[in-house]
């Protein structure tokens, strides 16, 4: 969901192509690799099978499972600085990549693979007492825990409507007034009967869970309004605005980390850690 860039004349005029390229992941620069090593360094590093397949990630902190979610083109690197916020609350944090995500030599991800990733953590470590999305994260989760909602959810410049970015995608890649429509017609097609969850917005929901929004009013990548309709809507939920952060940095932002924090219960003694399941 980046930028327009240069696009090959075969993504704007061959839906084939195009659909192809919307399952594709982005990648982070090599720079941005050995960042993330450097980091990850200082956690846990974890193995989850995820569809028969290994995927890294990391664990850190002690006390209740949180689980974090990255953004599509996102890694579980991403979210260290979220991990940190719930480890000091007293919390084990578990962040994993995605199927098809950062160096993974599988090309090709959505939203169920991404589920999947989240159900693989849950399977190997135990059900969330909270939950950490970022961007399209938070619909990957809505997938994986709708049915089993943890206490308490944290989503970040969420992803609610997957008709935006669809149009998004189709707008920066310039594509093709017949290229945009069949994209549309394929992606419904291969949601099925998941279409009316994914495109719900402001009526997305997981029954029981106490809900923290963090958004960038202005944010070009994810429906500000989204958010704001969902608060006014829902019960126990809030909506924090975070003005000129953007898309991804509000994941490292000082003042969103400590909203974070300050929204889990903190976890001081083995009764506060029954009492969150």
């Amino acid at each position: 969901m980046g930028r327009a860039v240069r696009v090959p004349l075969p993504v704007r005029l061959l839906p084939p192509v195009a659909e192809r390229i919307w399952f594709t992941p982005p990648r982070p620069s090599a720079r941005a690799v050995k960042r993330d090593a450097d980091k990850l360094k200082t956690v846990e590093p974890i193995t989850v099978t995820v569809n028969g397949r290994e995927r890294p990630g990391f664990t850190t902190g002690e006390g209740p499972l949180v689980i974090l979610a990255h953004g599509w083109g996102g890694r579980a690197a991403q979210m260290l600085d979220l991990a940190g916020s719930a480890a000091r609350a007293g919390y084990r944090a578990v962040a994993i990549d995605s199927p098809g995500h950062n160096t993974d030599e599988q090309r090709t991800s959505d939203g169920f693979q991404m589920a999947a990733g989240l159900e693989a953590v849950e399977a190997r470590f135990g059900p969330p007492s909270a939950l950490i999305t970022h961007s399209l994260g938070a619909m990957a989760a809505l997938i994986a825990f709708t049915e089993r909602p943890p206490n308490r959810a944290v989503w970040l410049a969420p992803v609610l409507d997957l008709r935006l970015p669809l149009q998004l995608f189709s707008r920066r890649a310039k594509l093709a007034p017949w290229t945009t429509r069949s994209l549309h017609r394929r992606a419904r097609r291969f949601i099925g009967e998941w279409w009316p969850v994914l495109t719900a917005g402001a009526g997305s929901d997981m029954p029981g869970t106490e809900l923290l929004l963090v958004h960038d009013p202005a944010d070009p990548d994810a429906d500000f309004a989204t958010s704001a309709a969902l608060a006014e809507r829902r019960s126990d939920t809030r909506l924090v605005e975070a003005p000129g952060l953007g898309h991804n940095p509000l994941l490292r932002d000082p003042g969103v980390l400590d909203t974070v924090e300050g929204f889990l219960p903190r976890i001081t003694s083995s009764r506060d850690h029954s009492a969150i399941r």
